[in-house]
């Protein structure tokens, strides 16, 4: 039986009175709003005829709020922390395939490789960062992880957010907020199918009813399989995501909305070439698209499903509550042959190889209660956010042991058939507990200073065994997080011209899964920073921000056993970023970003100091440009053009080997009319040819994509 320690019965009990608190209140006349299907608002002083949202969908490139930031729907132009939103139209205007091709946009973050199913975060200023969905960890982004029909945006919060999100190994980089498609009063059923290079198909369908005619149930469904074949040997990626939803409300204060979510990715599982006969070509050459594994390695799967509930409640125009319990499950299978190092054991061009396998079963209980109460104090507007959070993951694996063999000359290799290994190098059984009670204030004064401070007490516990040794990993610790922030508008106007400059502290914790030591810390961060906020009447819209972010306590490979990682040291970013949206008129559309962070290791026993980390660009940025034909003979043409351009990366930690710069170009043309949306895509144009960092064991390279074309055909009634 799994020990069930005081703070977690007190956080229980907490829950569950604020839970049950919710459902027996008496409803109330204020109302929770629902999805609306048309886009909100009209306004065009905040940029010339482009209409914009302060929740749910968003026409144009700029969202005025961001759900995730503070959980109170603020908008973000008074947030003291850099938020950037990937709203819908963005991923359709270019016709985006991945999670991870979308988070190009937003400075300073890189998201996970499409073909990896060891890489489970995204970098955010050179830190790791967690992927949520609406609002909940999902730990290890199990299943089709990187697929978009049931994403309706993306929010990217900047630095550790400690004090509002836990779960899963805990954010300490920033998150990663997948915000769901939702049920709207309306009816409408949305078909389309992509293909192109390389035999990439994917079929997908997004469907909304209201199941009765008052709009008290509404159900909606969204479906895609996609087929990606990259411009690597062997490797087919297939996955499968269904997303079904139901809201019930009763139009008056309260509402109960149910995700189910299936999903499911299979493929041979690319482990990455060598840095030697890539980056380092002095020697010999590998083949770029080169698979560096038998044919006969079975498929790598990982399988996803669960439930989320949320339930909304206003008790009256101050006082309101939302709770958000999520249950899910994955499963993964993932046999391997990959090469051991970067540099050949056999000189100039042989590698020994190693067999191994990784099956794991991980289940995760989350529970998110939050009391808002929105009032005014003499001349303050004021928003109180009380919250507890508890998540509990249960991660039980089977690691074999690594049958060396070969070795194989890369030159013109020839790998040894895949034999399953039966030996067992770990059989790890893990808890991991995130729970925490948190207290947010929200102060506005004057209407141009806008206030934030919030503490967190956290909790952070792994009860660790393995199963085939014995040994015992155990921690449990008691943190609180602060975190405070302030933005004043140095300049307001009458026509909605707001300059802004803020500046925020905050902190975060997690704890570190498969370490090689009995007596595992817990992994903690801080960050400073400060910048300006701009929204201008012209359309242009955006932040400005530097920063310094260290974490400590910091997991690196093993250099015993490439599976576990050690405790050593700390490493600091530091950096500026701009992120602009210029939309001066509704046809025109412009993205624009730039990064340039300093990501060293600043104390390490095992590497030297001022050690640039793994593929953290020193400069990266995004251009994107869209234009829409609305009126005339071309009404319903759209054409886009964008390039991405990122620096040199460090491909292992000790900085042997690095990839060299690239810039990729992209463009796009659509036709809508009468319903019908046909488009055509290419990406990386000039057929630009790199490699990029590949974080598998201590580092690796992957071949860029070849250029690509891609046309889909949809229709909506």
């Amino acid at each position: 039986m799994y020990p069930v320690p005081r703070v977690e019965l007190c956080l229980a009990l907490f829950i569950t009175l604020l839970a049950t608190t919710s459902v027996l209140a008496q409803t109330a006349a204020t109302g929770v709003t629902l999805p609306e299907l048309t886009v909100e608002g009209g306004d065009t002083s905040s940029g010339p005829g482009v209409r914009q949202t302060t929740a749910g969908p968003v026409q144009g490139y700029r969202a005025l709020t961001s759900v995730s930031a503070t959980k109170t729907g603020t908008p973000i132009q008074e947030t003291p922390q850099s938020v950037q939103v990937i709203t819908r139209d963005l991923i359709e205007d270019q016709q985006s395939l991945t999670v991870s091709e979308t988070l190009r946009n937003v400075s300073g973050v890189t998201g996970p490789n499409p073909v990896a199913f060891n890489q489970f975060y995204t970098l955010v200023r050179g830190f790791p960062a967690e992927t949520y969905v609406d609002g909940l960890s999902t730990f290890f982004q199990p299943g089709a992880r990187d697929l978009l029909n049931n994403v309706e945006r993306i929010e990217v919060l900047k630095g550790p957010t400690g004090i509002l999100y836990a779960g899963g190994s805990a954010p300490i980089g920033g998150i990663i907020n997948l915000v769901s498609k939702l049920p709207v009063f309306a009816t409408f059923t949305e078909i389309g199918v992509t293909a192109g290079s390389r035999g990439f198909v994917s079929p997908y369908f997004d469907i909304n009813r209201p199941l009765t005619e008052d709009g008290t149930v509404l159900f909606r469904m969204t479906g895609q399989f996609q087929r990606d074949v990259p411009s690597i040997d062997l490797v087919e990626t297939r996955s499968l995501a269904l997303n079904p939803t139901v809201t019930f409300t009763n139009n008056a204060g309260t509402s109960l909305t149910l995700q189910g979510f299936y999903s499911r990715r299979t493929q041979p599982d690319y482990t990455g070439l060598p840095a030697v006969g890539t980056v380092d070509t002095s020697a010999f050459s590998i083949r770029r698209s080169l698979f560096p594994s038998s044919t006969t390695v079975p498929d790598t799967s990982s399988e996803f499903y669960g439930v989320t509930a949320r339930l909304d409640h206003a008790f009256n125009d101050v006082w309101s509550t939302f709770t958000t319990v999520r249950f899910s499950r994955s499963i993964l299978s993932q046999p391997d042959q990959f090469v051991i190092g970067n540099r050949p054991d056999v000189p100039p061009s042989s590698f020994f190889v190693s067999n191994a396998i990784v099956r794991g079963n991980i289940s995760e209980i989350s529970v998110n209660p939050n009391l808002k109460a929105a009032f005014d104090l003499g001349p303050t507007r004021n928003v109180l956010l009380m919250s507890a959070d508890f998540d509990r993951v249960k991660d039980r694996e089977f690691v074999s042991n690594f049958d060396l063999i070969g070795p194989v000359d890369f030159r013109a290799p020839v790998f040894p058939d895949f034999v399953e290994p039966t030996s067992r190098a770990l059989t790890p059984s893990n808890a991991y507990i995130n729970a925490g009670l948190s207290l947010q204030l929200q102060t506005t004064l004057w209407e141009r200073i806008h206030l934030l401070a919030g503490v967190r007490g956290a909790y952070v516990e792994l009860d660790g065994l393995d199963r085939l040794t014995g040994t015992r990993q155990e921690l449990q610790q008691i943190k609180p997080l602060p975190k405070a922030g302030a933005i004043v508008d140095v300049y307001k106007d009458a026509v909605s011209n707001v300059v802004s400059l803020f500046a925020d502290y905050s902190e975060g914790i997690r704890v570190v899964p498969y370490l090689s030591t009995s007596t595992p810390k817990p992994e903690t961060s801080q960050q400073v920073e400060g910048g300006v906020k701009i929204a201008l009447a012209s359309g242009l819209s955006g932040t400005l921000a530097a920063f310094e972010l260290t974490r400590q306590n910091v997991a690196t490979g093993d250099p015993n056993n490439p599976f576990l990682q050690v405790q050593v040291g700390e490493q600091r970013s530091r950096g500026a970023e701009v992120d602009l949206v210029w939309q001066p008129t509704p046809n025109w559309q412009v993205l624009g970003s730039y990064a340039h962070i300093d990501a060293t290791v600043t104390k390490d026993n095992n590497f030297a100091v001022g050690s640039r980390l793994m593929a953290v660009p020193a400069d990266s940025g995004r251009l994107w440009a869209n234009y829409k034909f609305l009126e005339g003979s071309l009404r319903g043409v759209s054409l886009g053009a964008g390039l991405y351009a990122a620096g040199r990366q460090a491909i292992t930690l000790d900085n042997s080997y690095f990839t060299p710069a690239f810039v990729t170009l992209d463009a796009k043309a659509s036709y809508t009319v009468d319903g019908w949306t046909y488009s055509l895509v290419g990406k990386n144009l000039a057929d630009a040819l790199y490699f990029e960092p590949y974080l598998f064991l201590d580092g690796r390279v992957r071949p860029s994509n070849r250029r690509s074309i891609y046309a889909t055909a949809s229709v909506r009634f």
